[in-house]
């Protein structure tokens, strides 16, 4: 910026100075040559009007060639702008796109791999559970709420969220992911004796409770005493929803980071739940934090309007 400003002052002086040696010469050299061939006073001033007339017409000429090749230049370099805009723009959207369609895709992998264990279970034990086959058919009713809910997405208004109680739909989301590889075998603690009736999006929330638990999880991978715990509770004006995780946690500014999207500090990992969470929480009017946990490892919060 400043780089740019010093060379737009030299050009200007340097066009000043040019003009005004110009004018200086002409003034010099045609009262000289006035002088020299007219011999009279009245002659003479006539020569004069003479002169200062063509000199208004050429520099009026001049000033109008380089204004008008000033302007042409600046609306040239105008349209240059705004079909860079256009084209970042562009680029911006198709960027969105992909992320967008990485995090669903995130999500869904999640709801497979339910699916996954429970077909692996069935054909190990070759034998017919239900309890198994329930939360199979879970799975599959998330996915298709989910399937919905990218229909919908062009078209919120036609899909408002419906009131329901917050602890309820978080429960029904731990029946599901507990099955997840992942989660098998922690152990997941559950607060939410409030009820706490809100608008929600219950596949939105399920899909919250889901990333949030398996971060928990995955952070604590090789751990000697895995704990997670999910909390509901009401707040003035809304309700709210944690996961806490005994793991080794984050430093402020790592938080800051990861809370911005698409940064892990999970080796292998690609930020895309965390960025599912903030997307599913936003559908909501609701927002994400990150903080430290009781427990020593990471808090993440998900606040929930009532309106």
């Amino acid at each position: 910026m400043e780089t740019a400003r010093i060379s737009a002052l030299k050009s200007a002086l340097w066009l000043a100075l040019a003009y005004g040696a110009s004018a200086a010469v002409y003034i010099l050299i045609s009262s000289r040559v006035a002088g020299a061939l007219v011999q009279s006073q009245e002659a003479l001033t006539r020569v004069e009007e003479l002169k200062g007339i063509a000199f208004v017409v050429v520099t009026s000429l001049a000033l109008f060639a380089v204004s008008y090749g000033l302007l042409r230049r600046r609306d040239a370099l105008a349209e240059r702008v705004i079909q860079q805009q256009a084209a970042l723009a562009m680029a911006e959207q198709r960027a969105l796109v992909g992320v967008m369609a990485a995090a669903i895709g995130h999500d869904i992998n999640n709801y497979l791999s339910v699916l996954h264990l429970v077909h692996e279970t069935l054909r190990d034990e070759r034998t017919t559970d239900s309890a198994l086959l329930d939360e199979a058919g879970r799975a599959t009713l998330r996915l298709a709420e989910l399937s919905r809910g990218l229909r919908d997405a062009a078209h919120p208004e036609q899909s408002p969220a419906q009131e329901a109680d917050l602890a309820q739909v978080v429960e029904e989301a731990l029946a599901v992911v507990r099955k997840h590889p992942e989660v098998v075998g922690r152990e997941i603690r559950f607060e939410g004796g409030v009820s706490v009736i809100l608008p929600l999006r219950s596949a939105l929330i399920h899909q919250i409770v889901w990333n949030l638990v398996l971060n928990a999880a995955q952070v604590q991978a090789g751990s000697q005493a895995p704990l997670i715990e999910v909390r509901v509770g009401a707040a003035p004006g809304g309700g709210w929803l944690e996961v806490h995780d005994a793991g080794p946690g984050l430093s402020e500014a790592l938080r800051e980071k990861v809370l911005a999207g698409l940064f892990t500090t999970r080796a292998g990992g690609s930020g895309l739940g965390l960025l599912s969470v903030r997307s599913c929480a936003a559908a909501h009017g609701g927002v994400l934090s990150l903080e430290a946990s009781p427990l020593g490892g990471l808090l993440a919060r998900v606040d929930l309007p009532a309106t």
